[in-house]
């Protein structure tokens, strides 16, 4: 935890550069509801080759920094990212692994300082802005929340998985719904309707040639899949590979995307 209250879990009292695949930083970013924890399947791995920081961002987890007019926006939590972490970090460069809203926090670091990003992916995510419905589904949920957080907890996470495998993944949907419960209810708000106002940030894929890579799930009922695939064609130095789940594919098959993710590292 830093003076702003941003909560980190990194690995680098463990690091020798004899030991790990070149010095080089992996920051990743979690989803909507979700904290550092997330990640713990591919970090157990991952942390053995690489340096990485976790973050918990405002408003979840461990963090609990909040603007003054209670909206968590993209651009301000990226501003906190990268005042409170990678400065303070002494961060110049690194890749950048955003889980959906985590994604949508990376944009939000890239158009700010894009010499940072060695490369760029994107898990179950997107760099487009919500339509019309989205932004008002999002802004309806907020009464939901203050009615009951816990049933919007029960109720949201079940749809985050393949639903053919729902019967299978017992243990990681639990996971998930006891990481949400520990968030509060306000911070959850905030970054809803920071969520629901981010802007579109498509040009990032077409403005920078640093490498970029979406992983996208084949039974993600929370992303359209061909509007994906159209997004990544648009794109420079841009390319998508596609796994057999839901919007929580680091969950749901954690060795695959972890393979994926080390590919992907490797080669930049």
């Amino acid at each position: 935890m830093n003076g702003n209250q941003i909560y980190i879990n990194d690995n680098f009292k463990f690091f020798n550069p004899k030991n790990f695949i070149r010095n080089l930083t992996i920051i990743m970013i979690h989803g909507f509801m979700g904290s550092s924890k997330i990640w713990t399947p591919i970090y157990k791995i991952l942390c053995k080759k690489f340096r990485i920081i976790l973050i918990d961002v405002p408003g979840h987890g461990y963090s609990v920094c909040f603007k003054k007019n209670n909206i968590l926006t993209m651009e301000y939590i990226a501003d906190t990212i990268i005042k409170y972490v990678l400065k303070k970090n002494n961060i110049n460069n690194a890749i950048f692994i955003g889980h959906s809203m985590g994604g949508y926090i990376s944009l939000a670091i890239a158009e700010k300082v894009p010499k940072l990003f060695l490369g760029l992916c994107l898990v179950h995510s997107t760099a487009k802005s919500d339509n019309v419905q989205k932004r008002k589904n999002r802004i309806n949920s907020i009464k939901l929340i203050k009615n009951n957080y816990n049933n919007f907890v029960i109720k949201t996470v079940d749809k985050w998985f393949n639903p053919n495998n729902i019967h299978l993944l017992k243990d990681e949907i639990d996971f998930t719904k006891k990481i949400a419960l520990l968030n509060s209810s306000d911070g959850i708000i905030s970054t809803l309707i920071g969520i629901a106002l981010r802007k579109e940030r498509s040009f990032i894929l077409k403005k920078y040639s640093f490498p970029k890579l979406y992983i996208t799930g084949t039974y993600d009922l929370i992303l359209n899949k061909e509007e994906i695939y159209r997004e990544v064609d648009k794109g420079i130095n841009t390319n998508i590979i596609e796994i057999p789940t839901g919007h929580m594919g680091h969950l749901e098959l954690p060795k695959k995307v972890t393979t994926i993710l080390e590919k992907f590292i490797k080669s930049i």
